[in-house]
């Protein structure tokens, strides 16, 4: 697997990224406002100090700037959501869903996560930006790419995938080593390979679990009332990148990635479809409503 990621799926992602497509990413085509996270994942000591994605935000494509990431500077909003609007903006695990079809306003089903008040992307451009990773970094110089859009987005998931999968790698030989030095498969058997006590949940309680999926930044939010689970909040990659615009006018980053657009046949908009597949939308991660009957409407705004 590393041998075709190395020898057909990273070249090939760079041949494009550097040859027919480079003059769409030149042109800025897909990008964002350029804001970027990363909760930061998979620990490389006990200690918790080095991760492999370290944890990071940039701000308005300025990369040499990382700055230290706060999950309390984390907000949810609902404005243009299908959902009953609460105290806004608020921190998600103090939130509620409840839907609110009859929002006059509402277009979507995804809420608008907000980092400092600003939209975020998140996935693999975001990690190889944070974490400074020398390939993508010097392929942005030199090329003179200064705000990176869905071209990039594509080469930046190729070179993630080959930092994931190198150190798989050499955590499934470690893994090995270790069982075999404390002799699983010997007479001692003695290496406890998962957590088989029992976990009493206490009667009141918190708790949060702030990661990088795949696809970018994941949160999960709890709270426990009588050993029950009394809220359960999550805000996923795709929460982040597909958030519908808030009260201050801000657009998601898909939505700021689209405007402008070519849109030479609005019945086949590939253009729109292009851009939208290089974020790797999670279409199971929110609700969508399709009328099985009736004609398809195209409205149709001036780009200004």
């Amino acid at each position: 697997l590393i041998a075709f990621i190395k020898d057909v799926y990273v070249p090939n992602a760079f041949l494009l990224a550097t040859g027919p497509l480079l003059p769409l990413e030149k042109l800025s085509v897909g990008a964002t406002a350029g804001h970027y996270l990363s909760y930061g994942g998979y620990p490389l000591d006990d200690g918790g100090k080095n991760y492999l994605y370290p944890s990071g935000v940039i701000f308005d494509n300025n990369f040499a700037d990382v700055k230290l990431f706060n999950p309390q500077e984390i907000t949810e909003l609902v404005d243009f959501s299908w959902y009953k609007d609460e105290a806004s903006p608020g921190h998600p695990s103090q939130r509620m869903t409840e839907v609110d079809l009859d929002k006059e306003k509402g277009y979507s089903f995804v809420k608008a996560p907000r980092y400092q008040g600003k939209p975020i992307e998140v996935g693999p451009m975001a990690r190889m930006l944070v974490m400074n990773y020398p390939p993508f970094m010097e392929l942005l110089e030199k090329y003179d790419i200064k705000r990176p859009g869905a071209v990039m987005r594509h080469a930046a998931r190729a070179m993630d995938t080959l930092v994931m999968a190198n150190a798989i790698t050499g955590w499934v030989d470690e893994l090995v080593k270790l069982i075999g030095e404390t002799g699983v498969y010997g007479s001692e058997g003695n290496a406890r390979i998962h957590d088989t006590a029992h976990w009493e949940p206490p009667d009141e309680g918190k708790g949060a679990g702030l990661n990088e999926a795949p696809r970018g930044a994941l949160g999960h939010w709890i709270s426990i009332s009588e050993k029950k689970v009394k809220q359960y909040q999550m805000v996923v990659p795709t929460t982040w990148n597909f958030s519908p615009k808030d009260k201050n006018g801000h657009l998601g980053p898909m939505e700021h990635s689209l405007i402008g657009t070519p849109v030479p046949d609005p019945d086949n908009p590939l253009n729109v479809v292009r851009i939208i597949r290089s974020y790797d939308p999670c279409l199971a991660c929110a609700i969508h409503i399709i009328h099985p009957k009736g004609e398809r409407t195209i409205p149709l705004y001036p780009s200004n």
